[in-house]
């Protein structure tokens, strides 16, 4: 509850800071309304997320070691239907990225947290076979 207190508390400055960190404040709002209970909140803090990430953020100065790429706002996504107990939601999110078989460009460390998210989400859909492919997948590509 804390932490979305202090996210909102920043909403009158949202309009006063670069497109990158206007996003990421709304990522919080996402996540932390989701975990809080407040679906419609988290839902419409979504929608802004959406509609801000469109932005350039290249020419912000944070942009080279920012959490960045589409790949973050479909986890955020994903997060958020989790939380929000809505597995086939997440999983839908989460397979935008899909770590089995990457729909966009995504590194090896975020194909990995795709893949346990997935598996994640496929327990919650209680599809176990399911689970177990992306764990399986997980598994031998974090020997490499």
């Amino acid at each position: 509850m804390r932490a979305l207190q202090t996210y909102q508390n920043t909403l009158p400055f949202i309009d006063h800071v670069s497109p990158l960190l206007h996003n990421r404040i709304y990522q919080g709002l996402v996540s932390t309304s989701a975990r809080c209970g407040q679906e419609k909140d988290a839902l419409h803090y979504l929608g802004l997320a959406r509609d801000i990430f469109l932005c350039d953020f290249l020419n912000d100065p944070s942009y080279s070691f920012a959490d960045r790429g589409v790949s973050v706002l479909h986890m955020y996504e994903g997060l958020t239907f989790l939380d929000l107990n809505k597995p086939q939601d997440a999983w839908d999110a989460f397979a935008k990225g899909d770590g089995l078989a990457p729909k966009i460009p995504i590194g090896a460390f975020t194909r990995l947290e795709f893949l346990n998210l997935q598996a994640k989400s496929a327990v919650a859909l209680r599809d176990i076979e399911l689970c177990e492919s992306y764990l399986g997948t997980a598994y031998s590509t974090g020997d490499r």
